[in-house]
């Protein structure tokens, strides 16, 4: 889910956001996402995919129109 997911919805909305030159995606990480802890390798995994993936899309984005925004609850 977050990874696939993540990554489909991404892909297909993001062009008509760019097209139109406005928008905005807010994606769901956790603290996880950079301190991870045990047992749960693959889910802290993902969730640095979450962010590593907002943080690309948004360097691409830059002066687009677009805003592109993660969360680290926790």
């Amino acid at each position: 889910l977050n990874v696939v997911a993540l990554t489909r919805l991404t892909r297909a909305f993001l062009p008509d956001m760019l097209a139109r030159r406005r928008g905005g995606v807010l994606n769901m990480a956790s603290l996880g996402a950079i301190v991870p802890g045990p047992h749960q390798a693959a889910y802290y995994a993902s969730k640095a995919y979450v962010l590593s993936l907002s943080e690309a899309v948004r360097a691409e984005c830059a002066g687009q129109g677009v805003r592109i925004a993660v969360v680290l609850p926790g």
